[in-house]
Order: structure tokens, then C-alpha cells, then sequence
């Protein structure tokens, strides 16, 4: 048996309370005032917003236009970890796991 993907399915899924808590994460501690500019920072870097990279993906590219064929295996499964993988290689963006949901965050 092989694992293609697992995926952590948050209770409750928003994307607004992804990007605060991520926003916090980052800051650690901050001045309410500074938080809400720091929340609107980390707004602005979200590409795609879900529960697992296929749907981030997906999210992020509604035409399809982020091609996994050259991640798939000959039976057709796509290698998620690969995606994820080169994702972070060029550190030009990243994937950020929260209570709350799976953001893909541009770092540029």
C-alpha cells in the first residue's frame, strides 16, 4: 500500500483566520495597532488558500494553469510531497500550515 497524501482537515476552515494566525506567528508579539497592518501584509502574500496542496494548488491556478504532469507517477497519482518540495526550493514562496487551513505564501 502506498500513502499518496494525508491531510490535516482543520475543524473549522477560514482563510481570513489563517492569515491572522499566521500574521501573529510571524510578528510573536506586536502592538494591536501593528497587528492589523501585519495581518494585511500577510494578505497581501496569499496565492491560494485550502485543507490540502492539491486544493491550494488548484486554488491558486483556477484554469488549471500549474501543471502536475511532470509529478505524476505512471498509474496517474500525483507526488504531493515533490510538489511541496520544489514549491519551497526557490524560496520565493512558501506552504504554511494553520489551526485553520493550508496557505501558499508568496515571499518575493
Amino acid at each position: 500500500m502506498v500513502i499518496c497524501e494525508v491531510t490535516f482537515k482543520p475543524s473549522a476552515s477560514c482563510r481570513r483566520c489563517a492569515v491572522a494566525w499566521a500574521a501573529r506567528a510571524d510578528a510573536q508579539v506586536a502592538e494591536p495597532s501593528e497587528l492589523r497592518l501585519l495581518i494585511e501584509e500577510c494578505e497581501a502574500k496569499v496565492v491560494g488558500f485550502s485543507n490540502s496542496v492539491a486544493d491550494v494548488i488548484d486554488s491558486a491556478s483556477p484554469g488549471g494553469t500549474w501543471d502536475v504532469e511532470p509529478y505524476r507517477d505512471p498509474y496517474g497519482r500525483v507526488h504531493w510531497a515533490d510538489v511541496r518540495a520544489d514549491i519551497g526550493k526557490a524560496a520565493m514562496s512558501t506552504l504554511r500550515q494553520t489551526p485553520f487551513g493550508l496557505l501558499w505564501l508568496d515571499q518575493a
